[in-house]
């Protein structure tokens, strides 16, 4: 199954639904997303970050922990990883966003300056000449 920015927009709406109004048909839809083994890494991953967001806490890491991790964008797991205060996954991620991101360079520079890490100037090029 692809990640659809139709299903994004459908966890968005669960989450105002749960903070607006305390839905828990909603939240439930936002747990099941979430730990849908068939479901998109990224729909999955962003299931997970609005778990955390609102206060579940254990149950986010938890599930992040259940995802398949490779099948996901990198920049995606890094980014959530780092949110979880887990720096070695977020520098692993990092590193191989650098690699394999186009469009979202600006992106995964910020992530490495959130981690305190600056990437060479000269890796940058060398990478902006491989693309």
């Amino acid at each position: 199954m692809a990640a659809t920015d139709n299903e994004i927009d459908r966890l968005m709406d669960a989450r105002d639904r749960v903070i607006e109004k305390g839905s828990r048909g909603a939240l439930a839809m936002i747990q099941s997303v979430a730990a849908d083994d068939d479901a998109h890494p990224t729909d999955r991953l962003e299931a997970v970050d609005i778990l955390d967001q609102l206060g579940f806490r254990a149950l986010s890491r938890t599930t992040f922990d259940a995802i398949d991790l490779n099948r996901a964008e990198p920049l995606w797991v890094a980014e959530q990883a780092a949110r979880f205060g887990r720096k070695a996954d977020a520098l692993k991620y990092f590193e191989c966003a650098l690699v394999v991101e186009t469009t979202n360079l600006h992106l995964v520079h910020a992530g490495f300056a959130d981690l305190g890490i600056v990437v060479p100037a000269t890796m940058v090029e060398a990478l902006g000449q491989n693309a």
